[in-house]
C-alpha cells in the first residue's frame, strides 16, 4: 500500500468502510477507499515504535506499540484530506504494564491481550477507565493468559 515507507503490522476496518494502517515504524494512516488517499492523523499520529495491534469498533479506533503504548482515536472530517481522518482523542499515549499482542474491540467492550499473557476488559464508552492501570490479572492463577 503506497503511503507507509515501512511494512504494514496491523490493519482495521472501522466501521466496515474505512481501511486503518499501522506499520512497523509507528504510523498509523487511514484510507478513503474512493480516492485510495492515505490520511495521517491528526493530533498524535505516529507511535515511537512499531505498531503490534489494531482494533475499532463503530465510535473508536484503538491502536498499541511494541513500547507499551496505546493511542484511541475517532474519526473526523479534517481540512484538506479527503473523506474521514483519525484524531486522537487522549492528549498523551496511555502506558501500560506490558505490550499489546492483540485487540478485541466490540461495542460493548475492548478486550485487551498483553504480551505477558494478561488480559484486561474494558468497558467501550468508558475511555477514562482504560487511563487506569488495574495490573495483571493475578486471580487466574496458572490459568493466567490461556484463554
Amino acid at each position: 500500500m503506497r503511503g507507509h515507507a515501512n511494512a504494514i503490522r496491523a490493519i482495521t476496518l472501522f466501521n466496515g468502510s474505512i481501511p486503518v494502517t499501522g506499520d512497523q515504524d509507528g504510523r498509523l494512516l487511514s484510507w478513503d477507499i474512493q480516492t485510495a488517499q492515505a490520511n495521517r492523523p491528526s493530533g498524535l499520529y505516529k507511535h515511537k515504535i512499531g505498531i503490534t495491534a489494531l482494533a475499532s469498533n463503530s465510535k473508536w479506533i484503538y491502536s498499541a506499540a511494541g513500547d507499551q503504548s496505546i493511542m484511541v482515536y475517532e474519526m473526523k472530517e479534517v481540512s484538506g484530506q479527503t473523506g474521514l481522518s483519525l484524531c486522537s482523542v487522549l492528549p498523551d499515549f496511555i502506558k501500560k504494564h506490558s505490550s499489546v499482542a492483540n485487540f478485541i474491540a466490540t461495542e460493548e467492550n475492548l478486550y485487551i491481550f498483553f504480551g505477558d499473557k494478561s488480559i484486561q476488559s474494558f468497558k467501550a464508552d468508558n475511555i477514562e477507565e482504560m487511563l487506569k492501570d488495574t495490573g495483571k490479572l493475578e486471580a487466574m492463577g496458572d490459568a493466567k493468559g490461556e484463554a
